[in-house]
């Protein structure tokens, strides 16, 4: 049987639209040289196996703004939580939701960040937030291996995820030990969710991660990579594999584009679900009040420390977001 036309048109213009789309969150604004690391189509498939998922968890969770000796700074109040990573989370979230009225996520981090990650589902989800739920877990010092091997198989079963995702999930280097860009040793402050995807991925669930720097989970796909032009890339790269690895110039941008893949992916295969590639995905006052509530939770930037008085992520102010955001919604709806 030959293929149909104007189905084939379709996927070209989804595979267009997301080749734009990764291009727009791949452009290395901050300098890190992650060039070299971007992984081509790899927005694609990852966004192609996700809208096949009804069940998914989604990883975040970087405390960095610690101190030398690993303490929570003092100028940053009560957690360490960049602004980077929970907003991307819950965008993602978001999109998954709209798919289909019985999807369910389930929302994991650290009890350090959980106050920030939470803020962020309140700000963003609205009712489907009934359909949310965040797990918290202790650092992972205050378990055995034995526990947290036990707690990880009961979530896996009872969860019955068909799909994980990490986004600005700290993951651990070559030495076991996770670091900040900096090389600070954040380690105490994290449970090993790195030990669930591993799980997962044995148990043949697809994974996806989004970094931006290469000590996030997932960035053992391209760790040799990272070692080579990553600034302390040697100490800090992680080695953690995952089957989609997602390299953005910001991970909360990568989660966006992600979400907005999902939606190209949605109107080729459907073209009659009218209205639901838009619902996918965040638009910029929806991302904005999200990145609000995250600051109102005590995230800060994770590079300059601070997040007033223009909501910064990795830097970046509130106009540079922004724009990013229209011009991936721009490049969905030229498709």
């Amino acid at each position: 049987m030959a293929p149909d036309g104007d189905a084939v048109r379709r996927a070209v213009a989804s595979r267009e639209a997301v080749g734009h789309l990764e291009a727009l969150v791949t452009r290395d604004e901050g300098g890190r040289g992650i060039a070299p690391l971007v992984q081509p189509d790899v927005l694609r498939q990852a966004a192609a196996a996700l809208v096949d998922a009804r069940k998914v968890a989604v990883a975040t969770g970087f405390p960095c703004l610690i101190a030398a000796d690993g303490s929570v700074r003092g100028d940053v109040g009560g957690t360490p939580q960049e602004t980077d990573g929970p907003p991307g989370a819950v965008a993602i979230a978001k999109a998954v939701l709209a798919l289909d009225p019985g999807a369910e996520v389930a929302l994991l981090t650290d009890e350090v960040s959980a106050p920030v990650l939470l803020a962020c589902v309140g700000a963003a989800l609205g009712e489907a937030a009934a359909r949310v739920a965040v797990h918290a877990f202790p650092p992972r010092g205050e378990r055995s291996e034995a526990e947290w091997d036990a707690a990880w198989g009961g979530l896996l079963e009872t969860g019955g995820f068909d799909h994980l995702v990490a986004i600005e999930r700290a993951g651990p280097a070559a030495d076991g030990r996770c670091y900040t860009m900096g090389g600070k040793d954040m380690t105490h402050l994290l449970a090993p969710l790195e030990q669930l995807f591993l799980r997962a991925a044995a148990a043949g669930v697809p994974t996806t991660a989004i970094g931006d720097g290469g000590n996030e989970l997932g960035m053992g796909n391209v760790a040799p990579l990272v070692r080579r032009h990553i600034p302390g890339g040697a100490g800090i790269a992680c080695v953690t594999e995952v089957t989609h690895l997602i390299v953005a110039s910001v991970s909360n941008w990568g989660g966006y584009a992600l979400a907005a893949a999902m939606a190209a992916e949605v109107a080729a295969r459907a073209p009659d679900a009218v209205g639901v590639p838009d619902a996918m995905l965040v638009t910029a006052e929806e991302a904005r009040a999200t990145l609000a509530a995250a600051v109102a939770a005590g995230a800060r930037d994770g590079i300059v420390g601070t997040a007033a008085p223009d909501l910064l992520v990795d830097g970046f102010g509130w106009d540079v977001q922004a724009r990013v955001l229209r011009a991936l919604r721009a490049a969905l709806c030229a498709a």
